[in-house]
């Protein structure tokens, strides 16, 4: 609820969003993920390692290959914090 909030309060953030498809992503909710990046386009290959996995794991929940592979291009796993190499 506070992410979505927040998302709602500065609608151009894109590190909100991210946060945002998180936080529903491990509330099981990855329909709601997705949907809720409908109204922006994400260059996943212009966001920073970390980011781009969580749109990878989105992409993942919502049986996206594709899209997913496409996301972690480039994505050096030993740039990925500890909570973010789990979504890798």
């Amino acid at each position: 609820a506070e992410t979505a909030a927040a998302c709602r309060a500065a609608p151009g953030e894109t590190a909100l969003r991210i946060t945002h498809v998180l936080a529903l992503l491990k509330a099981g909710q990855p329909v709601e993920a997705l949907a809720s990046l409908d109204d922006i386009t994400i260059f996943a290959a212009e966001l920073p390692p970390g980011a781009r996995v969580v749109v990878a794991a989105l992409y993942a929940a919502n049986d996206r290959p594709a899209e997913v592979k496409a996301a972690l291009r480039g994505v050096d796993p030993r740039d990925l914090s500890a909570g973010e190499d789990s979504l890798y």
